[in-house]
């Protein structure tokens, strides 16, 4: 995400209270942001992809599979879109950068 990017989007969750939920079991470097519809428009002003959009780019990155959960977490103090993923025999939790790239892509066995 280059510079412009992060400092409009600091300035929407700043301007328009993104609603942020923290879970318990969530680390000091993870925490889980709910993107509720008015702040989604800001985010999207701000050249951030939509959840749908980072749905399917991840479900494309590990060859499709049933979508368990999507939310927008910044983990490693990075903000991305964090889907998880059930294909076969592996789980996947696939990272999508707020511009559309993938940034990570974590396999487990089933």
């Amino acid at each position: 995400m280059n510079t412009t990017i992060k400092t409009l989007l600091a300035a929407a969750v700043l301007a328009n209270g993104l609603a942020i939920a923290a879970p318990a079991f969530a680390g000091e470097h993870e925490k889980e942001y709910e993107v509720q519809t008015s702040n989604a428009q800001t985010l999207a002003a701000a050249g951030v992809i939509t959840k749908a959009q980072a749905v399917t780019i991840a479900v494309a990155a590990v060859g499709g599979g049933t979508v368990v959960r999507s939310a927008f977490e910044k983990g490693d103090r990075i903000l991305h879109w964090s889907v998880d993923i059930v294909n076969g025999k592996y789980d996947y939790e696939v990272w999508v950068g707020t511009t559309g790239k993938v940034l990570r892509v974590i396999t487990q066995p089933r």
